[in-house]
């Protein structure tokens, strides 16, 4: 960090000389315009160009193995458009691939398409997106599916079962769309500033939208072997537990989430408080397995996996909440 006084003018204005060698590097001499903006935490933001952000374009060149990893990178770093160009043709296995791959993200169309080439853009505008919202909706679609797919365990309710691993797709394009607007506020502090998000909050939001994406591709594994298991028989006993556990695991996740959202402490505290408990139901769950019959063994063992997992993502979003708010 580098100090520097303020200098006052005759008529009271106060004045600031700028690092020689940022100037320099940024070609800033007599008469450059530069734009500033004041933060809400005190910070002015100094940009070396008054000049209105242009979408950036991504080309990508066809034919590429990497195809949809460069499509989902494009996306996630920001770009306003990607366009494959391909020296002959796009092949139509591979059209229908990056079809595929558009559906997945939120607010990508393609705009233009002839033999060779496809426009792919995204609708989007970062700065009217509320990210709060966004964060709620990801973690209510997550947060049922775990209810619902320990339900549909209990209950050997297969259509529930189905509907959870149709979510989970929803939940993952609400994690994309996050990660794109989080990303491209790291890099547009004015965004940031927009959207009120501060890095710290950029960080905590990345991580707490990973943990929903967990909880719900652990939920997916629980429907799965509901599935599975449809015909097996659940001792009453190991049924009262899941059902306990459904309860006491929801309110990890509900408390969690609201205190990170809240910057509330005391919540965080009762969420990590149910966590407590839902290890201590985890365990009698596995105590109870290892005298259950071969067959059920497997089943149970998977459950008791991926509702650890979920318990474990849940309680990391209560530890992103500071003990100051």
């Amino acid at each position: 960090m580098e100090l520097r006084k303020a200098q006052e003018t005759g008529g009271g204005t106060l004045l600031i000389s700028l690092p020689k060698r940022w100037a320099e590097r940024n070609n800033i001499h007599k008469g450059s315009l530069l734009s500033i903006e004041e933060r809400a935490d005190g910070y002015l933001i100094l940009g070396s160009s008054y000049e209105p952000e242009k979408a950036g374009e991504l080309a990508i060149k066809y034919p590429s193995s990497m195809i949809i990893r460069e499509i989902t990178e494009g996306y996630l770093l920001g770009y306003d458009s990607l366009v494959i160009q391909a020296n002959k043709r796009i092949s139509p296995v591979d059209r229908e691939r990056i079809r595929q791959t558009v559906r997945r993200f939120i607010g990508l169309e393609i705009m233009e398409e002839d033999a060779s080439r496809m426009v792919i853009q995204c609708l989007l505008e970062p700065s009217s997106l509320l990210l709060d919202k966004i964060l709620r909706r990801e973690h209510i679609i997550s947060s049922s599916m775990h209810q619902d797919a320990l339900t549909s365990v209990v209950e050997k309710d297969m259509h529930l079962a189905r509907v959870v691993g149709e979510r989970d797709e929803e939940v993952d394009r609400l994690y994309f769309l996050i990660v794109r607007v989080l990303r491209s506020a790291v890099q547009n502090p004015s965004l940031a500033e927009k959207l009120r998000i501060s890095p710290i909050d950029c960080l905590d939001y990345r991580l707490a939208a990973k943990s929903m994406e967990t909880i719900g591709d652990c939920s997916t594994d629980i429907a799965e072997v509901a599935i599975r298991m449809a015909r097996t028989e659940m001792p009453p006993k190991i049924r009262e537990t899941l059902l306990e556990l459904n309860r006491t695991v929801s309110e990890v996740h509900g408390k969690a989430f609201d205190a990170l959202i809240g910057k509330n402490i005391k919540l965080a505290d009762a969420a990590t408080e149910e966590r407590r408990k839902s290890l201590t139901l985890l365990r009698e769950l596995d105590r109870a397995t290892a005298q259950q019959c071969s067959e059920l063994i497997p089943f149970l063992s998977s459950l008791i996996s991926n509702i650890s997992k979920i318990s474990d993502a849940a309680g990391d979003i209560a530890d992103l909440v500071p003990v100051t708010g």
